[in-house]
């Protein structure tokens, strides 16, 4: 869909004729013209109206070229704003000129009606593009200033426990199963974990980076299958090719969906089953994973529950796999989402991460 800024065009020509004529043509493909006779009361009217976005501008007008028109525009407009330049010389220094300034389009008069509504619209789709495109970089930005916002917070909290970031986030916790510890950054990518954990969490801060999350369940779920596969565990995964990506850290994030299979496949029984799910649902990216009929016992459920200033405060008394868990939660936390247990009729019990998904990829 187009933006409305793209659909309003200044025109500023000292000859009133061309410009009113101009305005009259792109009425009839729904653009809005609005005429200017020189740069003042061009910037008079992008002060008032922030709507415009595309500038049809003629190089030959007194006190002021086209060029410096541009350049002077661009300067003082904070907005997105797309040029097309008008001229009757004939040169190639004209055009060199109009490229240099960053103008979309270079004209030469005459110009008939079909060939301006040709550029315009192109230059429509243009604007709308880089429009869109500032858009997504904003919410990437807002994602990365939320995300050191929500470290910053959890940082607080553990300010006066020395190693208890790098124990939640980096080490091995005792009995981490081989197979999951090094799935962060993929085999071309892999890191020494355990020197990164001995050199403390601050050399290690957290990521903000796309994360593809179907290739990050995908590289894990092989290492999950043996795990299962050696307690006598059923598995089963739905895990799509076209999961929205996160932002964020994907070293950490592996991690907490490591902790929490790992979790989840020690506390079973033979014959048990375990199903890992990951959907897209509305604004959110949801990775269920979900054990019959045996499950967690109630003390690793208040893990998931119970509040999380007072489980990092009693963190000493945490033994492994509920630090495991913990980890998962304040992995999830980190990125702005939420975690969530329950247990149907038929003694299904359901373990769900939520993640917010990035403002880009939520349908507007």
């Amino acid at each position: 869909m187009s933006n409305p800024a793209a659909q309003r065009v200044l025109v500023i020509d000292d000859d009133a004729d061309i410009g009113q004529e101009i305005c009259e043509s792109l009425a009839r493909k729904n653009f809005e013209g609005t005429y200017a006779g020189d740069i003042a009361q061009a910037r008079q009217t992008l002060a008032g109206e922030a709507g415009l976005g595309i500038v049809i501008v003629d190089y030959h007008m007194p006190g002021m070229n086209g060029i410096e028109v541009i350049e002077a525009l661009r300067k003082e407009t904070a907005r997105r704003l797309v040029f097309i330049m008008l001229t009757g010389d004939d040169t190639q220094s004209a055009a060199i000129n109009a490229v240099r300034a960053q103008a979309f389009d270079f004209l030469r008069k005459p110009v008939n009606v079909p060939t301006i509504l040709d550029a315009v619209c192109r230059a429509s789709d243009h604007l709308t593009q880089l429009i869109e495109a500032d858009r997504k970089n904003d919410a990437a930005k807002l994602e990365a200033l939320a995300l050191k916002e929500r470290v910053e917070t959890i940082s607080d909290m553990l300010r006066n426990r020395e190693t208890l970031l790098e124990r939640l986030l980096w080490t091995d916790r005792s009995d981490l199963d081989p197979q999951l510890r090094h799935l962060g950054n993929g085999a071309a990518e892999e890191k020494d974990e355990l020197s990164v954990a001995e050199a403390g969490a601050d050399s290690a801060p957290l990521e903000c980076n796309p994360v593809d999350m179907s290739a990050l369940m995908h590289r894990m779920l092989p290492a999950i299958q043996l795990l299962s596969d050696n307690k006598a565990i059923q598995l089963k995964a739905r895990v799509p090719n076209n999961l929205p990506f996160l932002y964020g850290d994907q070293r950490r994030l592996s991690r907490a969906i490591a902790d929490l299979a790992v979790v989840l496949i020690n506390c079973s029984r033979q014959g048990d089953r375990l199903t890992i799910m990951a959907v897209k649902d509305s604004g959110e990216l949801v990775i269920t994973f979900r054990i019959h009929p045996s499950a967690p016992s109630q003390e690793y459920w208040r893990v998931f529950t119970a509040d999380l200033t007072e489980l990092i405060d009693g963190l000493d008394s945490v033994k492994v796999a509920e630090m495991k868990l913990l980890g998962t939660r304040i992995v999830v936390h980190l990125h702005g989402g939420r975690v969530s247990i329950s247990k149907s009729a038929d003694s299904e019990t359901s373990l769900r991460l939520f993640f917010p998904l990035p403002a880009s990829q939520i349908p507007h």
